[in-house]
């Protein structure tokens, strides 16, 4: 066989594993989802949805949540950026008039909601719950 030919077989050989890699990580991929999807576990927040933010004490927003980033529903304004690992979910406000406030909540599935706090300079109570409930 000559070089040419010999390199030509390599070239193909690891593109055919490469491809059978990216295959088994679409299959485990997919597996993954079906097992949240299936309850095992899962992450609540997702892009597409829509989730009310209550502070203890009534102050509330509607968010609705894209990939990686949320914004507000209301005459607020606000907009930020969030990280959902289950059970755990960060937010931080960008944007208008909560610019460089944050939430840390930690997700309940037996109430559907995560419970956490709210950081302004002082650490308020507050709970994310799915759905659109400010009057």
């Amino acid at each position: 066989m000559s070089k040419a030919l010999a390199a030509v077989w390599a070239v193909a050989a690891f593109l055919t594993l490469s491809s059978m890699t990216q295959a088994g990580s679409a299959s485990a991929a997919s597996s993954n989802t079906a097992a949240r999807t299936a309850g095992v576990t899962r992450v609540p927040v997702r892009p597409g949805s829509t989730w009310t933010f209550r502070l203890n004490g009534g102050a509330c927003e509607v968010d609705h949540f894209g990939v990686h980033r949320f914004r507000t529903g209301s005459r607020f304004s606000d907009a930020g950026t969030y990280t959902a690992n289950d059970p755990h979910l960060f937010m931080k406000w960008t944007s208008g008039p909560d610019f460089s406030t944050s939430f840390t909540g930690l997700f309940s599935a037996s109430r559907g909601t995560y419970s956490g706090t709210w950081f302004d300079g002082d650490h308020i109570p507050a709970t994310l719950s799915p759905g659109a409930h400010c009057a």
